[in-house]
């Protein structure tokens, strides 16, 4: 305890530094508090864009079934024996002669459209970053 009349209790300096130690760790904890937010709004774009782009060129082949991202095709209506890569360059006029099934104007980085044809004959386009492993397994299919 304290004497009333000696006082060995803190000094006014103790006091003071004690209260600005308090106040500069109350600063730091509301900087912390404020730069989680700020580093969710400016980090979450840089981690969806690889989420969407994975979500979207996911390809899912079996025995029935075609599907590219949300879009799928049943395989009686494709000729898959037509499957190829298309390597050549990505000019305008080849962009609108195959459309794409998973609906994007343009092939993501890594990708190479694998072109077919439906039984109809109408071109379509499915991007890969393995299109010969693709082809063979659209190949080795025959609907049913």
């Amino acid at each position: 305890m304290f004497d009333a009349v000696g006082g060995d209790g803190p000094t006014r300096d103790q006091r003071r530094e004690e209260a600005t130690r308090k106040h500069r760790w109350g600063r730091v904890r509301r900087n912390l508090f404020l730069s989680g937010p700020f580093l969710v709004m400016f980090v979450l774009p840089l981690l969806i864009s690889p989420y969407l782009k994975f979500r979207h060129n996911r390809i899912l082949l079996t025995d029935q079934v075609l599907k590219v991202g949300r879009n799928a095709v049943p395989l009686e209506r494709l000729a898959v024996e037509t499957a190829a890569p298309d390597r050549g360059p990505r000019t305008l006029d080849r962009i609108r002669y195959r459309p794409l099934l998973n609906h994007r104007p343009d092939t993501p980085m890594g990708y190479t459209p694998v072109a077919l044809y439906t039984r109809d004959g109408d071109p379509v386009a499915v991007d890969s970053r393995e299109p010969d492993k693709l082809v063979r397994a659209l190949r080795s299919l025959t609907p049913r």
